[in-house]
């Protein structure tokens, strides 16, 4: 206190400040849903790194394994197990590495032709092969033709068709050229019916090493429109029956001589007279 009974007094406040923050459970609980949720977004990034490497996502597309999809259509770097039925326009191998189909059964590719729904297939068995089609036709790498068969025909483009054994054939074949193997014979044979050979410019038989032999049950028939030659310094025909004149005999009139100009020509002379051509004859 001071003079006059005035006193002087100093009050001071004291100023308190509340503290900001989390304390306590609040804190503990906002640090547990922190670390839950940076646990969550660790596993959700390792699951999406693990799908995109097991589907195998790239620039080009999606992968499944080894298999990706491109704008040309299903890429497989390996080995496919197809269940039911694969339906597809095109199927090639990679590079130079070759297409291989298996199956534990019967393997049948079939291609349908609408809208008269025609079907062509291709059924590998165990016990063969079967070609269902129109027309069968193998070609080479140039794309020329080989091999063609149709419901009329079988065509052979090629130079040599070597049989190792038998062919038969229920019509007929047309080619330039039939040869017989080097070490054995050629044979024709009919069992039931007969032999014909035709040919527009001609038709020529040889065996340069062996012999031709022509034999039927019933008759031989060479016919030509112009004329017939053979060529050779020995002409046999054996087995011709010989007539014996006999005392009570007659002549008939439908009997001739055979007879042979110098340049080999044969003809028919009179059965009673000496075998004297006509004037031209043996032109």
């Amino acid at each position: 206190m001071g003079r006059g009974g005035r006193g002087s007094s100093a009050d001071f406040t004291e100023v308190r400040y509340q503290p900001a923050g989390i304390y306590g459970w609040r804190k503990r609980c906002l640090y547990f849903w922190i670390l839950f949720i940076l646990i969550v977004v660790v596993m959700n990034l390792a699951l999406t790194i693990w799908i995109l490497r097991v589907f195998n996502f790239s620039i080009e597309g999606l992968q499944l394994g080894k298999m990706r999809m491109t704008e040309k259509g299903l890429v497989l770097d390996g080995d496919a197990e197809i269940v039911k039925t694969l339906y597809t326009s095109k199927i090639s191998s990679k590079g130079d590495k070759d297409l291989q189909i298996v199956s534990s059964k019967d393997i049948k590719l079939q291609g349908i032709q609408d809208p008269d729904m025609k079907q062509t297939s291709l059924h590998i068995g165990k016990d063969g092969i079967i070609a269902t089609c129109s027309s069968f036709e193998v070609q080479n790498k140039e794309g020329k033709r080989k091999f063609l068969v149709s419901d009329t025909e079988v065509q052979y483009h090629t130079d040599e068709v070597v049989y190792t054994g038998k062919a038969v054939f229920d019509g007929s074949v047309e080619t330039p050229l039939l040869r017989g193997p080097i070490t054995d014979s050629l044979r024709l044979e009919s069992a039931s019916s007969s032999i014909m050979l035709s040919g527009p410019e001609g038709i020529s038989v040889q065996a340069p090493a062996g012999n031709i032999l022509i034999k039927s049950s019933n008759d031989i028939s060479i016919q030509a429109d112009n004329k017939i030659f053979f060529n050779s310094t020995n002409l046999f025909l054996k087995n011709v029956p010989v007539s014996s004149k006999r005392k009570n005999g007659h002549a008939y009139a439908g009997v001739y001589q055979l007879c042979m100009c110098e340049n080999g020509r044969l003809f028919l002379g009179s059965a009673s007279d000496e075998c004297v051509p006509t004037k031209t004859i043996c032109d």
